[in-house]
């Protein structure tokens, strides 16, 4: 690990590697600052950056319908196109008349 992301005070070791070969943000962030070994992000929960984490080094991409509003705020945040598309799609699968008030109101 050669990177520390500091989420409301939860630390998470983190290789450059993984967090910019998927995320337009990190590339960006970490690309032109190669010194950088400390950021704290905010907006994100760290439940749901941990999510991140387990689809960006493991493929485990779980999506739920308590989760699913969150991670997809986070992926657009943090500009990972791929974990973005899966979200949106399960979005569209699992709208309901019970979720659909809430998923317009953040759209």
């Amino acid at each position: 690990c050669d990177i520390t992301v500091t989420i409301d005070g939860q630390e998470f070791k983190c290789h450059r590697f993984y967090l910019s070969a998927c995320s337009k943000f990190f590339i960006v962030l970490l690309g032109s600052n190669l010194s950088l070994d400390y950021l704290i992000i905010k907006g994100i929960r760290p439940d749901i950056f941990e999510l991140i984490l387990d689809s960006l080094y493991k493929g485990d991409i779980r999506i739920t319908e308590d989760n699913m509003i969150d991670l997809w705020y986070a992926a657009n945040q943090l500009e990972i196109r791929f974990l973005l598309e899966e979200t949106e799609n399960f979005i569209i699968l699992n709208i309901s008349v019970d979720n659909y008030l809430h998923i317009f109101d953040v759209a």
